[in-house]
């Protein structure tokens, strides 16, 4: 059995550096799974962090504008980190994304747009998360988060 994915989604990839070649190849440096730990007491502050979004909709439905909001999230409250929009020429995506399925069966095909993000000098006050969210219209999607925690070193 094949199945597609729920459109609109995505996914975040959290790392501590993307490099960019000419060639339009990326390479994600120190891949985080699972989480992060930290080697210190709280509140620390993090001097990279940097993160691949994926945003995938349905290619006869490319929305115009996408906001992303980034958020630390811990017991006590949700701070907004960072927030970004990107605005999409929908009509011109729709008619890339067709010419390209040229001769192929579209079942199941999606369109997909991506970002980098580096935040500089994150500041974490505590164990929580940092989550991030797309913003479509009036729905939000939720793309991923990774959970932050901390060891105070001289304890370990």
């Amino acid at each position: 059995m094949i199945i597609s994915p729920s459109l609109p989604s995505g996914h975040i990839i959290f790392c501590d550096e993307i490099i960019t070649e000419e060639s339009g190849k990326i390479t994600l440096v120190g891949t985080y799974t699972g989480g992060i730990l930290i080697h210190s007491s709280l509140p620390t502050v993090l001097p990279k962090i940097c993160m691949l979004i994926t945003f995938m909709a349905d290619p006869l439905n490319i929305p115009s504008e996408i906001k992303f909001n980034i958020e630390f999230a811990s017991i006590n409250s949700i701070t907004t980190v960072a927030t970004a929009t990107m605005g999409i020429d929908a009509e011109a995506a729709q008619n890339d994304f067709r010419s390209g399925l040229a001769g192929f069966e579209d079942d199941g095909a999606y369109f997909a747009i991506q970002n980098f993000v580096e935040l500089p000098n994150l500041e974490i006050p505590s164990d929580g998360k940092l989550q991030v969210r797309a913003i479509v219209a009036d729905d939000e999607i939720r793309l991923g988060s990774i959970r932050i925690s901390a060891i105070d070193a001289e304890t370990v």
